[in-house]
């Protein structure tokens, strides 16, 4: 038998030479995946310029809409990913914050690599540190999702002045052709990066008073309490919950009075059972149990508004947008039957605010 043959026949014996045939498609698509990966991050960002308009969920609009679904699938093949290095990553993180192009779902397929390979690594927190300072509002979205997120202890002053930052310049509307602008969600996002990492800061004083001040700084018509129904939308929800993640114990003056207040938020986002039912005197309390880290469970309906144009009124003149139950059948009647278990719960937490000052 010739030598050569008696070497072939010895590697696929010994399985050798069937792992020298599985690791060339290997190393074909690990070559795929960084070719991707650095067409995600031109050399210039100032000239280069998106090659497609960018679609809802795309990784990078520097990829056609192929590319994008090849680039995710490959990220998601343990194997094949094993060959991308921190510094890529990092390049392309930098390149969409740059960009400030906000995240589609598929770009969860980089973030949960980083997640996995380089959790507390030095280097990706130091990188967040400076993004956090200089590219805050493009940043804050890593930090929040796809779960865990990027997290280290060191990074909660960075995220706390970011907050203070833009919370001056925030706008109530964000506009995407105006990227100096600052949404008001990248404060909401931030807020509820703080509050999942509540227990670093339970006991530190001196932050509850910064984070609120910036929430009054974007809503300072919180302090009214002589808004009228009609004006307590869904922004005015979010400002309140907000408000809330603060856990600032001396806002709960502020939101006090609308504690008697039994008329709908006019909140026609559609967002959910048990949210867009929710009336002013019930978001006010879930927000002030979370300013007192009380352990009050409210109660949720299985009624929510539905957007449309149809409206509906009760009886005090809350404008309404159709209601359904959650099979979609219009069930509205100008009430929700577990609001009876949250006037239980309100009432408790009333007794929990009297029982303050005599603890």
């Amino acid at each position: 038998m010739k030598p050569k043959l008696i070497l072939c026949l010895a590697l696929v014996l010994s399985g050798i030479g069937y792992a020298v045939h599985a690791d060339e498609p290997l190393t074909a698509r690990q070559q795929e995946l960084c070719a991707l990966l650095a067409k995600t991050s031109p050399d210039s960002v100032h000239t280069n310029t998106p090659t497609v308009s960018r679609r809802d969920g795309d990784f990078s609009p520097y990829l056609t809409q192929p590319e994008n679904e090849r680039l995710v699938k490959l990220l998601r093949d343990p194997e094949v990913a094993t060959v991308v290095t921190r510094e890529q990553v990092l390049a392309a993180i930098k390149q969409r914050q740059l960009d400030d192009s906000l995240p589609g779902f598929q770009y969860n397929a980089l973030m949960d690599l980083v997640n996995r390979r380089w959790p507390h690594d030095a280097t990706v927190i130091s990188f967040y540190r400076e993004a956090l300072a200089t590219r805050g509002e493009a940043t804050i979205m890593d930090l929040f999702s796809p779960l865990p997120g990027i997290w280290d202890d060191s990074l909660l002053e960075p995220v706390i002045q970011m907050i203070e930052k833009n919370a001056s310049t925030a706008t109530l509307v964000y506009k995407a052709d105006a990227p100096k602008q600052v949404s008001w969600i990248v404060i909401e996002n931030a807020l509820s990066v703080l509050d999942r990492h509540y227990s670093l800061w339970a006991t530190n004083t001196t932050i509850p008073p910064r984070l609120s001040k910036a929430v009054l700084t974007i809503f300072p018509s919180l302090t009214n309490a002589f808004v009228t129904p009609q004006l307590k939308g869904q922004m005015w929800c979010n400002a309140v919950w907000m408000l809330g993640e603060s856990h600032d114990p001396a806002m709960v003056s502020v939101l006090l009075p609308f504690l008697g207040e039994k008329d709908l938020a006019d909140d026609p986002g559609g967002l959910g059972a048990g949210i867009t039912t929710m009336r002013i005197c019930d978001s006010a309390a879930r927000a002030i149990n979370s300013l007192l880290n009380l352990k009050l469970e409210f109660p949720r309906s299985d009624i929510f508004l539905f957007g449309g144009h149809e409206v509906l009124t009760n009886g005090t003149n809350v404008r309404l947008l159709k209601s359904h139950s959650a099979a979609g059948v219009n069930v509205w009647s100008g009430t929700d039957p577990v609001w009876k278990e949250w006037d239980k719960k309100i009432a408790e937490l009333k007794q929990s605010l009297d029982a303050l000052p005599k603890q």
